[in-house]
């Protein structure tokens, strides 16, 4: 996160000694950390579901082959953390 210099040396300071840019991943983490319990908790399901979605899809396209069964293993699992989340209160 970016700090708001309060004086004129910090000011200078920054200037100076600029702060590193953020990943995209680390800024999203920062942003994280102000939102409350709740959001978190959907933001968990959103990208669980994504997962799932995702492995839906692959299990479909990997149809007959070898490493069908780990995708479907996968799959089974996040299926699972996602009715589990869901009842989190």
């Amino acid at each position: 996160m970016t700090t708001t210099p309060n004086t004129p040396q910090e000011l200078l300071s920054l200037n100076t000694n600029p702060e590193p840019e953020l990943t995209d991943l680390e800024l999203v983490q920062g942003l994280m950390e102000t939102v409350g319990y709740e959001d978190t908790l959907k933001v968990v399901c959103w990208l669980t579901t994504n997962l799932l979605d995702f492995h839906n899809t692959r299990v479909d396209q990997l149809e007959g082959e070898p490493s069908q069964r780990r995708w479907v293993q996968d799959q089974t699992k996040l299926w699972t953390v996602l009715q589990l989340l869901k009842g989190v209160e």
